[in-house]
């Protein structure tokens, strides 16, 4: 049976990935928050999965955008609800893709990452989740702009201002 919910729950995974990470980024207030709700989110449905069986999932996209939109609210729910906790440092897994991608792209030394880290971390909310979704999450440019619902040409221009202004702290 365990056997038959892991491949069941693969291919609900496959099918739903792309849609439920895009919901989510559109709605997190934090891009930092993103990955972890998307793997709360299929945490969840492999729960039910294993719980249920696997003929209980009879829409698989609808189950899972529900759990997302669920988890989204109940996270911003509790934050609200507790605004004297602070979480550990919810950068060190950013900074340290970050540090991979610039160190593996550019060539760069700690001191540089450090310093593009700041930048990206001085962009707007929009610009950093354009960052993540394009780099992190691989989407397209036209994906992107369907997501956060803003123009493809919002979605270059934030993009390449923001690798412009990484690629001239490397150069200098």
């Amino acid at each position: 049976m365990l056997d038959l919910v892991t491949a069941r729950f693969n291919e609900i995974y496959d099918a739903t990935y792309t849609s439920v990470t895009r919901l989510i980024a559109s709605k997190c207030r934090n891009i930092h928050d993103i990955g972890d709700l998307v793997q709360e989110t299929y945490i969840e449905l492999y729960q039910i999965l294993r719980r249920h069986g696997v003929e209980y999932v009879r829409h698989d996209k609808g189950l899972a955008m529900k759990l997302a939109r669920r988890k989204v609210a109940k996270h911003y729910a509790k934050s609200k609800k507790q605004p004297d906790v602070m979480p550990l440092d919810e950068q060190t897994e950013v900074d340290a893709n970050l540090d991979a991608l610039l160190t593996e792209d550019f060539a760069v030394n700690q001191a540089m990452a450090a310093q593009a880290r700041d930048i990206l971390r001085q962009q707007d909310d929009v610009t950093q989740k354009i960052f993540a979704l394009f780099y992190d999450v691989e989407l397209t440019i036209p994906q992107i702009a369907k997501t956060l619902s803003v123009s493809q040409s919002n979605v270059k221009n934030k993009l390449y201002r923001t690798l412009k202004t990484l690629r001239a702290l490397l150069e200098g």
